[in-house]
């Protein structure tokens, strides 16, 4: 996961997203949801914080999740809030 920007607000929210085992609604490139982390979550496992020198380098954040799932993660009805895992 990439986040662009550089906030304080987001600092302190991902110290929390890195303590506890989140699910993570991924949209892929056909426009498909899945849900990953469905019954145990996600662990951050890695990431850094980059400052960017160059005009279009990173200045933000890449943190790695991974998911400990014994089935593929499943894929969601519409993408909304209110989802049917399918």
């Amino acid at each position: 996961m990439t986040l662009k920007k550089l906030t304080e607000e987001d600092h302190k929210e991902l110290l929390l997203l890195v303590k506890a085992r989140p699910q993570v609604l991924i949209k892929d490139n056909n426009g498909n949801y899945f849900l990953a982390g469905f019954e145990h979550g996600m662990d951050v496992t890695g990431g850094t914080v980059v400052t960017g020198t160059e005009m279009g380098d990173l200045s933000g954040y890449t943190l790695t999740l991974t998911g400990t799932e014994r089935v593929m993660a499943p894929f969601v009805a519409n993408g909304t809030t209110s989802f049917t895992v399918v």
